[in-house]
């Protein structure tokens, strides 16, 4: 008897993926979904997160070595949450163990592909990191650290002396702009290595051509997750101040910021499922397979 849902049970069998043209609104409904799947199971995907937070954190006391692995590691963090969320939608668990699924597959050739992937993506990120840094001389790094500690006059002097320093902007922008484009081709690569089978660079390529085709759907994607985070926290700011809580802002902006997080990483397996029908493409072989069960 040929199982109704193969992939949650066993590895995808990798496929040709085609690319499907999109509306615009398409990029509204990947973040829709991608709320509503946080509101089903939220400590389930939420723990992926933190899972995955505890790890990179102890990471960090190894230097450069753990900053190298932390960044390999998010190409991972994104399948492991594609993964999830199709679980997720197809009636299965969430756990923290999607992270880690496809490393464990070595025989195919995937598991491979997906190293090189976060090898190459560790190296242009710190590539990127290590040229801002450059250009603004440490600034970044040392407001980051003004603004973890205590405001007084001195820390609010050092602070605007910063923000107004030309070194600082140019990082800032070596940063946005340069990790902006990085994602470009990584955004669809490590499920396209995953359900279509494709090695690191044709993933690299058919991403960064998928995100041009659909670039209207994800344009609003972006603008609709952008006023969502915003309207959330006006609204909780606003909210807490009426009740004279702003003590707890910080607290509920940090709660408030790792939900966002996950509906973002949730959103990444509407977006990828949406473009390249990987459900449709599972469907179809399903009723072909028992069609031909049938027949014999």
């Amino acid at each position: 008897m040929v199982s109704p849902n193969p992939s949650l049970t066993s590895a995808p069998v990798p496929r040709a993926l085609r690319l499907h043209a999109l509306e615009p609104l398409r990029g509204v409904d990947w973040l829709r979904r991608a709320v509503r799947a946080v509101a089903r199971k939220p400590f389930g995907l939420a723990s992926l997160f933190a899972t995955f937070a505890l790890v990179m954190l102890l990471m960090q006391a190894f230097s450069w070595l753990g900053t190298l692995v932390m960044m390999a590691a998010l190409p991972c963090l994104s399948l492991g949450y594609m993964m999830a969320t199709q679980s997720l939608e197809r009636g299965g668990t969430v756990h923290p163990m999607h992270l880690v699924t496809a490393l464990r597959r070595p025989h195919d050739g995937r598991r491979a592909s997906l190293l090189v992937l976060a090898l190459g993506y560790a190296l242009l990120m710190g590539a990127v990191l290590a040229l801002s840094e450059h250009l603004d001389g440490g600034s970044f790094e040392q407001l980051m650290h003004l603004l973890a500690q205590p405001r007084t006059t001195a820390n609010r002097a050092a602070i605007e002396a910063l923000t107004s320093s030309d070194a600082l902007s140019e990082g800032l922008w070596m940063r946005m702009g340069g990790i902006a484009l990085v994602s470009i081709p990584f955004w669809h690569a490590p499920g396209l290595i995953w359900w279509g089978g494709q090695g690191a660079m044709q993933s690299l390529f058919s991403s960064a051509f998928a995100l041009w085709k659909t670039k209207a759907a994800f344009a609003l994607y972006l603008l609709g997750f952008a006023a969502l985070v915003l309207g959330a926290g006006t609204i909780l700011g606003t909210f807490l101040s009426l009740l004279s809580m702003g003590s707890m802002l910080g607290a509920v902006a940090t709660t408030l910021g790792l939900m966002f997080t996950v509906v973002f990483y949730a959103s990444l397996w509407f977006s990828f499922d949406d473009t390249f029908g990987v459900t449709q493409a599972e469907a179809t072989d399903v009723v072909e397979a028992t069609r031909q069960s049938d027949a014999s």
